[in-house]
């Protein structure tokens, strides 16, 4: 009977114990999806690197000022085009 109860107990801390499986399998889901996220920012950080790269130049910012903005120098006249409908 008290061997039954050490495997018991043996079970219980390899399986559910602070360090066991169940709790390394929950570790190794967290560092997949956490490895995941790491790589998605990476990614975001390249393109805001590279777009900060791009609007570093003047006549590039200006262009992007221009369209996003709508933009207009002082003395410069604006026409519309009316689209039919």
């Amino acid at each position: 009977m008290v061997i039954i109860a050490l495997v018991g107990v043996f079970f219980w801390i390899v399986v559910l114990g602070d360090k066991g499986v169940y709790h390394l399998r929950k570790l190794m889901d967290m560092k997949y999806r956490l490895t995941a996220e790491r790589q998605t920012l990476s990614r975001e950080i390249d393109e805001l690197t590279e777009e900060r790269q791009i609007l570093s130049d003047p006549a590039n910012l200006e262009m992007v000022v221009r369209q996003e903005l709508g933009y207009i120098r002082p003395g410069e006249v604006v026409f519309e085009e009316k689209k039919n409908r």
